[in-house]
């Protein structure tokens, strides 16, 4: 079989089980995730509006059917591109630009649990096919280029980014395009072209639209053109340059309140102790793990494979040290400079967060994902040292990158699985009372609400200084929810909780159901006393 023909039955391979993975993944699924109830409430035009129900505004703390509370995840104005915009940057951390595309898709897709992995499954596609692009031209060749796409692909750290509705898939295409433009930018091989700097400029702008971590590459894009190209062609860096500070221009001009969304973080930010240093470590380690697995998971040792190579590594070089030394020189490191950009990513994200300067929370694979698809050549390097069987080595490769996929995919189910579903509770409820307005929280109960149940939602505060309002409209049946994961949002006074528990066992038999709102809060369902 020619080259030609592998490369593209590998490249087949990759796109059919990566979407098979991200279905596979996302089947379970039984409501949304916290993440991408914020992503609904930005895409669909509605955050400040959700907002002003923190300020005690209806349809807080008044009965209301729940499609009241459903409809601010519910689009009703296509195109509204500056309300999203604005929204996100007085009121979230991240700039606008999935979230276009977000909104866009509610209208084609609708809103159901489906919409997110849809979009993300295009988005993922074009990502596949932009790292093939850009294993070519980097290796300049075809089988090399499909296996990286598909380590890169079929990795659990990165198709797990597509199971909710959130901007790194995105992120990630927006990497790699500008990555492969900024590389044929820079090549002494060929002449820039008009075209070149408008390319340059759209991804740049495109990508700082992504996400504010685009920087940091474009940053270290800046240091390897200026390595490159200071001493011999400094119109070339100046043009690479103009191009991506234009980007940027356009960026500021397209959000001019970006930095608003800066103070929104640091709110966010966390105070050093080596407690808290300790638990940064451990979750570093545990991202970083999760991109390179063991692709033999029926062997016990978890690194066997890396192991045995690393062994026969050593053996060969004790036997024949100046052999082995002869073979790795000799051996073709064409394009081994794609490692830089994995490694300068992934070391600025670290550094950021151990200086803690991103929140705890952003250490998940997600958050690395700027980092993968370069990491994904490393396999490609391996192989060059066996030269004679590369391509048969290679479509092994992306057969073996399967089965940690499928591990991680079926993980990822037996998780969802796992999780208290209060859904059947919650169909039958004639009435529903919440403690908690939380952004994070409260889209993930009502979406399991029938349109018309009835439903009272405010705070603890509120619900203890207005105790008539709710209580006189109770009947047998009625659930009480409570929110515990986000305990101290707004208006949960402390000890509230309590408090309310109390009120309510004093007037009503009640059948309590621990951490069964998926693990976020418990659920009372309400019998009237004999």
């Amino acid at each position: 079989m020619t080259s030609s023909k592998l490369a593209g039955l590998m490249l087949a391979f990759t796109l059919v089980a990566a979407a098979a993975l991200r279905i596979y993944g996302t089947a379970a699924k039984d409501t949304f995730s916290e993440d991408e109830n914020f992503s609904l409430l930005y895409a669909t035009g509605h955050a400040s509006e959700y907002y002003d129900t923190l300020e005690e505004k209806p349809p807080f703390g008044v009965w209301v059917p729940a499609a009241e509370w459903k409809k601010f995840t519910q689009p009703d104005r296509l195109f509204c591109f500056s309300k999203i915009t604005r929204d996100m940057a007085f009121l979230d951390i991240h700039p606008p630009f999935y979230f276009w595309f977000l909104h866009v898709w509610t209208f084609i897709a609708g809103v159901n649990l489906w919409t997110g992995l849809t979009l993300n499954l295009l988005i993922s596609s074009a990502a596949i096919l932009s790292l093939y692009g850009l294993g070519r031209y980097v290796l300049g060749n075809s089988v090399e280029a499909a296996l990286a796409a598909c380590v890169w692909a079929l990795s659990p750290a990165v198709f797990q980014m597509s199971f909710e509705a959130r901007q790194y898939d995105m992120l990630v295409l927006m990497t790699i395009l500008f990555v492969w433009q900024f590389l044929r930018y820079v090549d002494a091989n060929r002449a820039p072209r008009l075209f070149d700097f408008i390319l340059m400029t759209a991804v740049t702008t495109a990508g700082a639209l992504t996400h504010f971590h685009f920087s940091i590459l474009a940053g270290g894009c800046g240091l390897y053109a200026l390595a490159r190209l200071f001493r011999e062609q400094k119109n070339r860096l100046a043009t690479v340059s103009g191009a991506v500070l234009l980007g940027y221009l356009l960026f500021f001009w397209i959000t001019p309140n970006f930095y608003r969304s800066f103070a929104n973080a640091g709110e966010t930010l966390n105070v050093f102790s080596y407690e808290a240093l300790m638990i940064r470590v451990e979750n570093i380690v545990n991202s970083c793990r999760q991109f390179f697995q063991n692709p033999l998971p029926f062997v016990s040792a978890r690194y066997t494979l890396p192991i045995l190579l690393v062994a026969g590594g050593v053996l060969a070089y004790r036997k024949r040290p100046a052999a082995l030394l002869e073979h790795v020189r000799a051996t073709d490191w064409t394009g081994v400079h794609i490692l830089y950009f994995g490694l300068w990513m992934i070391g600025v994200l670290i550094a950021l967060y151990l200086a803690f300067l991103t929140p705890v929370q952003s250490m998940l694979p997600k958050h690395l994902g700027m980092a993968w698809p370069f990491f994904a050549f490393l396999p490609v390097f391996i192989l060059r040292l066996f030269p004679k069987y590369k391509n048969h080595l290679a479509a092994l490769g992306c057969v073996l990158a399967l089965l940690p996929g499928i591990n991680g995919a079926k993980a990822f189910r037996e998780f969802l699985s796992a999780q208290p579903n209060p859904s059947a509770v919650l169909a039958q409820a004639p009435t529903v009372v919440m403690d908690n307005v939380s952004i994070g929280y409260l889209p993930r109960v009502l979406w399991k609400l029938p349109d018309g149940t009835p439903v009272f939602v405010a705070s603890r505060s509120y619900l203890l200084q207005h105790q008539a309002q709710w209580l006189n409209r109770l009947d047998s049946g009625a659930v009480y929810i409570s929110i515990h994961s986000a305990e101290h949002f707004a208006g949960n006074v402390k000890g509230g909780r309590e408090q309310l528990y109390e009120l309510i066992n004093r007037n009503w038999e009640s059948d309590f159901m621990k951490d069964a709102v998926w693990g976020f809060g418990d659920a009372m369902r309400l019998q009237k006393k004999r």
